[in-house]
């Protein structure tokens, strides 16, 4: 994987390692969102925001909620 993932004052960035001077791509930047996990493939990023969970993907920085409330142990 050449990526990284990152939260930077409640934004999910992510970054291709290999690309020359390639900036970041920020794919959320409510001022919420803390630890962003990427996938094994590296398309996709999950991470909380809120208390739940989404799901972004790298290219074009689709959202998804994946899970509402997942961290409060509502249902």
């Amino acid at each position: 994987m050449t990526r990284a993932a990152f939260a930077l004052a409640g934004s999910v960035h992510v970054v291709d390692l290999l690309a020359d001077e390639s900036p970041a791509r920020c794919l959320d930047d409510s001022g919420e969102a803390v630890d962003p996990r990427l996938s094994p493939d590296g398309e996709h990023v999950a991470y909380v925001r809120a208390g739940s969970v989404h799901l972004a993907g790298w290219e074009q920085g689709n959202r998804v909620l994946v899970s509402a409330h997942a961290l409060r142990g509502e249902r």
